[in-house]
């Protein structure tokens, strides 16, 4: 079973940042939706690392992880609140 390792860059695109806040008063639901996509940056840049193994020659199994550079808070820029993206990812995958 042979391991394929691999190390690149990643780019992300914000899509959608969306606030829903659901809360009960008096035996009733309210539901409130926000946009909240001006507070973060549209961009993010990262370090990615992964390892796919191949199971006899048909099937994937893969990890990934990508390590988020960019500060993607574009409101609150201060030395101690600096957020960024952290991923990881689990595939499964049939060659043909």
């Amino acid at each position: 079973m042979p391991l394929y390792p691999y190390v690149g860059f990643s780019t992300g695109f914000l899509l959608n940042a969306k606030y829903k806040d659901e809360y009960t008063y008096a035996g009733e639901t309210e539901t409130t939706t926000e946009d909240n996509k001006d507070f973060f940056n549209t961009m993010d840049f990262g370090l990615l690392f992964g390892l796919d193994l191949l199971i006899q020659n048909r099937v994937t199994l893969g990890f990934e992880y990508n390590l988020g550079l960019s500060n993607i808070d574009k409101v609150y820029k201060t030395d101690e609140y600096k957020p960024k993206n952290r991923t990881m990812l689990f595939t499964i995958g049939v060659l043909f």
